[in-house]
């Protein structure tokens, strides 16, 4: 018989898998667990439970609701969300024919609500609209369920039969002290027997019967009963629309919403990608685990695939690049891609926000100008904070500056969930920004027409003879050139990026004649930078 893998099972012989997050099925491959974060229902794995049934986190299966229920949070009869006999009204999570004793039927909200504590029957919540009293008190003539008829309002009558003043919070009481309070004073909330300034966590405040009330299970703090703050349990996320809070998609821990890209942090067993807000069981293409602080680390631009961080350490690389040695090598000079590579590599030049690139149009740049940070799709942009003319889109830095977290995805996050009804005005302003970003890059453009120095390779082992400069003919061969005429002091490279304080240590080839060569680049100068040289050792494009 053969042994199969988890999801996995046995069919003639040969492991066949079993569907789609299903961690254990039988021979006729019907699933009998499954993964993480799902829940068994009629034999399949489904994320969230249908009507009827609630999310058995124990067993990890759809369980059915009591019968009472329509919705619920549990399998007991006082954990309904909703009532399955629509005549029928909800009170502590238990649904009933008629508002038991001591609750009205509030017509706003179709639930029953809790009269206040003196009153035995109600027609609302203030003490003066009981109908009857709780044993051991009586109607006085202001209507208010009272100790004893004869002791005005704020007093009790003791064991000798003389009228007490009650403690200053309480309004009606039995005894002196703040714990034997019936009812508050204004601005005081009652809870167990004693006046509150405020309510602790998980309870709310009825400005109505002057009570703190519990919130909703799935609440940590609330506003109502079914109104949860945005402090919500784990795995849970508060929704502004509705007041409600709502469960987060299976792989996130913490959550901004329900989509699979509202991620904060993620699960057990999944890595976090910052710039994408999502959890991943496997980091993407282009991107590798970082297993100490599972989050999907972006590899260098020029990789395709990687294990760690570096220009040095690339397993693939994209189309047009040379892998020599876990480096990605362009086919052609800096500032160029290859276009076709056979029957020769044709080269065009990159877009005018890269200074290299893999691929036309702005969104296929490998190295980006100073000051600017590489978005995972490949653009150049700005800080937010920079003093330049800004487009829709800029890094947002306060975030992170080890990668790029584009703005306006967060502004529209937050949008969203905070102030919907901004969104025209924000929408506005982002339509006036693009016009403004427009007009940026076409006077940058213009400015990258002025002549600049190209890059090359400057000899370094006698002075007295010319400098070197890269033959782009020579090189046309591809990686054969690189390979029979050049050979990188790798050490040297590695040492540089572990010295991230040195910034003017240059990158030095060799020939297999023994002549050294240093790489060089230069660029525009700023306004204010007239006398400076712009070098980027930033740049690993190796060329």
């Amino acid at each position: 018989m053969t042994t199969c893998p988890d999801q996995h099972f046995s069919e003639e012989g040969h492991c066949k898998r079993c569907a789609p997050d299903c961690k254990k099925c039988d021979e006729h491959g019907i699933c009998s667990e499954c993964n993480n974060h799902f829940f068994l229902h009629l034999e399949v794995c489904v994320d969230k439970c249908p009507v009827d049934f609630y999310e058995n986190t124990r067993s990890q299966t759809c369980s059915r609701c009591h019968s009472d229920c329509a919705e619920c949070d549990g399998p007991d009869p006082d954990e309904c969300v909703s009532c399955a006999d629509s005549s029928a009204v909800l009170y502590g999570g238990q649904c009933f024919q008629e508002c038991p004793d001591g609750t009205y039927h509030d017509m706003d909200t179709g639930d029953c609500q809790d009269c206040d504590r003196t009153c035995q029957t109600c027609k609302g919540s203030s003490s003066s609209d009981c109908i009857t009293c709780i044993e051991g008190m009586v109607k006085n003539k202001q209507g208010h369920c009272v100790t004893h008829r004869d002791c005005p309002l704020s007093s009790y009558q003791d064991k000798s039969g003389a009228c007490r003043h009650c403690h200053k919070s309480c309004h009606l009481c039995t005894g002196p002290t703040q714990h034997e309070c019936l009812s508050c004073t204004e601005s005081h909330y009652l809870l167990n027997n004693t006046c509150l300034v405020q309510c602790p966590d998980g309870y709310y405040k009825d400005q109505d019967g002057w009570r703190c009330v519990p919130c909703h299970s799935s609440c940590g703090t609330c506003s109502g009963q079914y109104e949860c703050s945005r402090r919500c349990d784990t795995g849970y996320y508060f929704n502004a629309s509705i007041e409600d809070c709502l469960r987060c998609h299976p792989s996130c821990k913490v959550c901004v919403g329900s989509e699979l890209t509202d991620c904060v942090t993620c699960q057990r067993n999944y890595f976090f990608l910052r710039a994408q807000g999502r959890c991943y069981f496997s980091c993407p293409e282009g991107y590798y685990k970082n297993s100490d602080e599972h989050t999907c680390v972006r590899c260098h631009p020029t990789c395709k695939t990687c294990k760690e961080k570096g220009a040095l350490k690339c397993d693939s690389c994209h189309s047009g690049f040379d892998n020599l040695n876990g480096i990605c090598v362009s086919k052609c000079l800096s500032g160029e891609y290859a276009v076709t590579e056979d029957p020769e590599v044709v080269c065009k030049p990159c877009d005018d926000s890269c200074i290299e690139c893999k691929g036309s149009g702005p969104n296929n740049c490998t190295d980006c100008p100073a000051s600017t940070l590489i978005t995972p799709e490949g653009r150049c942009l700005y800080c937010c904070d920079s003093p330049l003319p800004q487009p829709v889109d800029c890094c947002n830095c306060t975030e992170s500056r080890e990668e790029c977290i584009v703005r306006s995805r967060f502004i529209l996050k937050q949008m969203e969930y905070t102030d919907r009804p901004a969104l025209f005005i924000t929408s506005t302003i982002l339509v006036i920004l693009s016009l403004g970003g427009g007009v940026f890059f076409f006077l940058r453009s213009r400015s990258k027409a002025q002549p600049t120095e190209k890059s090359g390779y400057e000899k370094l082992a006698n002075s007295s003879k010319p400098i070197s400069s890269f033959d782009p003919k020579r090189a046309s061969g591809g990686s054969s050139y690189w390979q029979e005429h050049v050979i990188e002091y790798r050490d040297h490279v590695e040492k540089e990026e572990e010295e991230e304080d040195d910034e003017d240590e240059d990158i030095v080839y060799m020939g297999q004649d023994g002549t050294v060569y240093r790489k060089f680049k230069y660029g525009l100068l700023e306004d204010d930078d007239d006398e400076e040289l712009e070098y980027d050792d930033e740049s690993y494009s190796f060329r």
